[in-house]
C-alpha cells in the first residue's frame, strides 16, 4: 500500500457535492506504451521485461472514490502492483526511471451535452527514481484549452514518512478547495511508468466517470394492467436520465410465464437525451388458455455505452419496475354479445346527439333564409 497524505482545508465548510463510494472497473492487462522495436533481440526483449515490470506497478484493476466535500479520495486498485524490498532495490538502482498515480478533471464541459472532455486540471502523485534516491511529489496543475498550456497551482514534495508501501493499491487524495469546489465534473484516472533515454512511456487509462453520480429511472405506465385470454393489451415504458448523462438504456422484462402470455417491446434500446427521457411500448398478448391469476413482471433498464462516446462508464446503472398482468377469463358469446350491443347503442346514442346538435346549430340559418323568402313575396 502506499498512502500519500494530503494537506486538508482547516475550517473550510464542504461546498463540493457529498458522494458515497463509487468504483469503476478497468480492463486487465490493458497498459499501452510508445515501445517500438530497436531490431536488437536483446535489446527488445529487455524493453519487453521493462514494460512487464511496468504493467506489475500501473496495471489498474479499478478505482474506488468518495468525498465528503473538501476532499476526494480515490484508490487506485493495482492488479499486480507488489512493493516488495526485492523491488525497492530494483528502483534505487535505476536511471530516469518515474511512475505516477492521478486523474484529469474536467468542469467546463461537463454540463455542454456532446462535448468531448477538456480537462481542467490534473492532479497526480509521482514518484521519480534516481540510484539510491527515490522521491515521491504531488503535484496539482491547471491546464489551458489554447496550446496545451500548463500552470501549476501546488507542488508538495512528501517526506519518507509521508509514504506506506505493500500490498496493492495506492491512495490519491485530492484537496478540492483547490480545484474550486466544484460541484459536477467528470474524472479520468491515469497511471503512467517512464524511463529511459529516449523516453519510453507505458500507461494505463480508465473510463470516464461522471460526479454525482449518473442515475437512471424506469417507469411504467399504467403500472398495471387488466386483459383477458385472447386479448392484448398496450404499455408504455418511460425511461428518464438524470444531467450530464446521455445513456443508451437496454430494456428486458423477466417474463416466468411464458406459456401464459407473451411481451413484445416495440425497442429494447432507448436514446436517452441528457436531463430527458426516451419512451417505447410493450404489447401483452395473453393466450387463449392463460391460467387466470395476477403476474407480477419485473422491468428492468441497464445502462450500456454512452452516446456521447466521451461519457463512457465501466460499471452497469440500473433502474427496475414492476408490471402488474391481471388475467381475466375470456368472455362467454352472450357477454360479449352484450357488450358489443351496448357498444353499438352508445355510439347510435352518439351519432343521434350529433345530428341533433347539428340540426340545432343550423336551425337559425335555415330560418333566416325563411324568413327573406317570404318578405320578397
Amino acid at each position: 500500500m502506499i498512502v500519500i497524505y494530503a494537506e486538508l482545508v482547516g475550517g473550510v465548510l464542504a461546498y463540493g457535492e457529498l458522494i458515497s463510494r463509487q468504483e469503476t472497473v478497468d480492463e486487465p492487462n490493458d497498459v499501452s506504451s510508445n515501445l517500438l522495436s530497436t531490431g536488437d533481440a536483446d535489446e527488445d526483449l529487455t524493453l519487453k521485461y521493462e514494460v512487464e515490470g511496468a504493467n506489475r506497478l500501473i496495471d489498474i484493476g479499478s478505482v474506488s472514490y468518495y468525498t465528503e466535500g473538501n476532499t476526494l479520495n480515490a484508490v487506485f486498485w493495482l492488479s499486480n502492483f507488489n512493493m516488495n524490498p526485492n523491488f525497492v532495490k530494483l528502483f534505487e538502482k535505476s536511471e530516469d526511471l518515474s511512475f505516477s498515480y492521478g486523474m484529469k478533471i474536467d468542469i467546463t464541459s461537463n454540463n455542454k451535452e456532446g462535448l468531448s472532455p477538456s480537462f481542467d486540471y490534473d492532479v497526480t502523485i509521482h514518484c521519480s527514481c534516481q540510484p539510491n534516491n527515490i522521491t515521491w511529489t504531488m503535484v496539482y496543475k491547471e491546464l489551458s484549452h489554447i496550446n496545451s498550456n500548463v500552470r501549476t497551482l501546488k507542488e508538495t514534495g512528501l517526506e519518507q514518512n509521508q509514504t506506506q508501501k505493500g500490498d496493492n493499491y495506492v491512495v490519491v487524495p485530492v484537496d478540492l478547495s483547490i480545484v474550486g469546489f466544484p460541484e459536477e465534473y467528470r474524472l479520468q484516472f491515469y497511471s503512467t511508468y517512464s524511463y529511459g533515454a529516449p523516453l519510453v512511456t507505458v500507461q494505463d487509462v480508465t473510463n470516464m466517470v461522471t460526479i454525482p453520480p449518473p442515475i437512471i429511472s424506469l417507469s411504467v405506465l399504467p403500472p398495471a394492467v387488466e386483459i383477458r385470454q385472447g386479448e392484448s393489451r398496450y404499455v408504455v415504458l418511460q425511461v428518464n436520465a438524470s444531467k450530464q448523462f446521455t445513456p443508451l438504456v437496454h430494456l428486458s422484462e423477466d417474463n416466468p410465464n411464458k406459456d401464459n402470455f407473451r411481451l413484445a417491446l416495440d425497442r429494447s434500446q432507448l436514446n436517452v437525451p441528457s436531463f430527458g427521457m426516451d419512451r417505447t411500448g410493450l404489447t401483452i398478448t395473453a393466450f387463449d388458455n392463460a391460467k387466470v391469476s395476477s403476474y407480477p413482471i419485473l422491468v428492468s433498464a441497464e445502462t450500456g455505452m454512452s452516446n456521447d462516446s466521451t461519457i463512457t462508464s465501466a460499471e452497469k446503472i440500473t433502474a427496475q419496475a414492476i408490471l402488474l398482468i391481471d388475467v381475466k377469463p375470456k368472455l362467454e358469446i352472450s357477454e360479449q354479445i352484450r357488450l358489443a350491443w351496448e357498444d353499438w347503442g352508445q355510439a347510435v346514442t352518439g351519432f343521434h346527439a350529433l345530428i341533433v346538435a347539428v340540426i340545432a346549430g343550423l336551425s337559425p340559418f335555415f330560418g333566416n333564409i325563411i324568413r327573406k323568402k317570404l318578405k320578397h313575396k
